[in-house]
């Protein structure tokens, strides 16, 4: 390209993001300004995991256009505040740091160690279960009048799997399954999610059941006073055991 041209390529380039940038100065409501915002992400910012991630963090207030109109200052106050208040967003997830994520904050991510914790049933899975005022004969028929995008409980299912699909493309290395025995607050036991017995089954490339999965897992705590966390977590580490004296004494 010649330096006439390449300079005429600059003024058109220059030209459009002025264009751009004089669209955002107008009022409009946050889920509009959103739309603008991330329209202008993808056509200006060279796609790269960060601007993936920042754009479906800004996904879901772009769906609704209702609300009071704001300017653009107030716009800006709003994100700065939410953004500063995203772990995911404080520094760069190649930055050499130990992140608190949801499992959809990982899409894209690429993570040295990354540690699933509750992979018990009904928490990781979640037990699908009916909105109590949305149930799924209402939304069979809001659906049918307006997609509103809302999950049935029966899209749960499907929900837990991509949940779990995101974590484990973003275990770049090792990547730790966590699921505790027992509840810690109730003192109940708690069985492995069919997630964990999945992953579990597509290790040994047979089915796994719960018991086999037991005798395969590394478990992690003692009975040890020293090391337990509190006494509330030694007595249900010795209930768990054979050792009447242990647990008498505990309780004593």
């Amino acid at each position: 390209m010649s330096r006439l041209g390449a300079i005429d390529a600059l003024l058109a380039s220059m030209t459009a993001l002025s264009t751009e940038l004089v669209d955002f100065a107008a009022e409009r409501s946050v889920g509009a300004h959103t739309r603008v915002l991330r329209s202008f992400l993808v056509r200006w910012w060279t796609p790269s995991p960060d601007q993936q991630l920042l754009s479906r963090l800004l996904e879901g207030w772009g769906r609704s256009l209702r609300g009071p109109a704001i300017d653009l200052a107030e716009m800006a106050a709003t994100l700065r505040e939410t953004l500063e208040g995203t772990q995911t967003l404080s520094g760069s997830l190649k930055d050499a740091s130990i992140r608190v994520l949801s499992p959809m904050q990982l899409l894209g991510a690429e993570l040295e160690v990354v540690l699933v914790t509750g992979m018990t049933e009904g928490r990781f899975p979640a037990r699908p279960r009916e909105d109590a005022l949305l149930s799924d004969p209402i939304l069979d028929v809001l659906h049918a009048a307006m997609p509103a995008g809302i999950f049935r409980s029966s899209d749960r299912v499907l929900l837990e799997k991509r949940r779990l699909a995101a974590v484990r493309g973003a275990a770049a290395g090792s990547l730790w399954l966590s699921a505790a025995a027992v509840d810690m607050l109730e003192g109940r036991p708690l069985v492995p999610g069919s997630l964990l017995l999945d992953v579990a089954s597509q290790e040994d490339g047979k089915r796994v059941g719960p018991s086999e999965l037991a005798a395969k897992m590394v478990k992690v705590g003692s009975v040890d006073a020293r090391r337990s966390l509190g006494s509330l977590e030694l007595l249900l580490a010795r209930l768990q055991s054979d050792d009447r004296t242990a647990c008498q004494s505990a309780l004593d």
